[in-house]
């Protein structure tokens, strides 16, 4: 699903907002608590409606917002207000109840999606309050994903994800993209995080897109990126700091490992 936003303006929050999040695309937002990045994440949910400018989906201006809005799965950090149900697989499984699934369908589904999470099935009778922030990031995740949204809002999880989690979850959201053409968009500050993901990305000042560009042709400097109060991620830093004490270019390279190699060749 294509997401066109077009001259969009917001109570001062979101200023002459035009974007487009194209369909089998991953797109992550960076910006602090008054960039507007969170207005965007409620717009495209649905939530602001007193808006100028347009909004297309699927390249139309008429279409149905209870039917899109169905199609839209969201997942943020706040997870403790949101659940539903105190028992796992009912929390999971609520929106395939809803669509009348039956119960051998649901139990299908809820143990694909849990595979692709690398969650055991011991989970599911687990009490939700007893699981881990991460856990329940999961959980969350989990609950989205199995209605097979066409649009997914992934709202600044990584905090209380660990490194291998988090790792798990690039692999996953490349393959939603890859394999099921979702329209993914990641708000975060965790810019290696975002790097990893590759694709696109947005950064927002004040309501204001300030960049937007492709990942793989990320050559903004230290500088500008700690202007608006973030560090660009790591192994940038280090092809900056090759490239100026050893003269190679390493800025296309995403491989660490052949990094390190090709650096040491340079230095033999």
């Amino acid at each position: 699903m294509e997401i066109k936003l077009d001259d969009i303006n917001y109570n001062n929050r979101l200023k002459n907002i035009s974007y487009v999040f194209k369909k089998s695309s991953i797109t992550s937002i960076i910006g602090n608590k008054s960039s507007g990045k969170d207005f965007i994440c409620s717009l495209i949910m649905g939530n602001i409606n007193d808006y100028t400018g347009s909004i297309y989906i699927d390249s139309a201006d008429n279409y149905n917002k209870s039917d899109y809005l169905k199609k839209v799965g969201y997942v943020s950090l706040d997870v403790d207000n949101k659940f539903i149900y105190d028992n796992v697989k009912d929390e999971i499984s609520f929106g395939l109840k809803l669509c009348n699934c039956k119960s051998r369908e649901i139990d299908k589904k809820v143990e694909e999606v849990l595979k692709k999470l690398n969650l055991s099935l011991t989970i599911l009778n687990r009490n939700i309050m007893d699981l881990s922030s991460g856990e329940k990031i999961l959980i969350s995740l989990a609950s989205a994903l199995i209605k097979d949204s066409d649009v997914l809002i992934i709202d600044d999880i990584t905090f209380c994800l660990d490194g291998i989690i988090k790792s798990n979850l690039v692999n996953l959201l490349l393959e939603l993209k890859n394999k099921y053409d979702k329209t993914i968009i990641v708000l975060s500050n965790d810019t290696n995080f975002i790097y990893d993901l590759g694709n696109d990305y947005i950064l927002m000042d004040r309501g204001e897109i300030v960049l937007s560009s492709s990942v793989s042709d990320w050559t903004v400097s230290e500088e500008l990126f700690s202007k608006y109060g973030f560090k660009i991620p790591h192994i940038l830093s280090f092809m900056n700091l090759v490239l100026s004490k050893k003269k190679i270019d390493l800025k296309k390279e995403k491989n660490i490992d052949k990094v390190v190699k090709e650096v040491k060749i340079g230095d033999g």
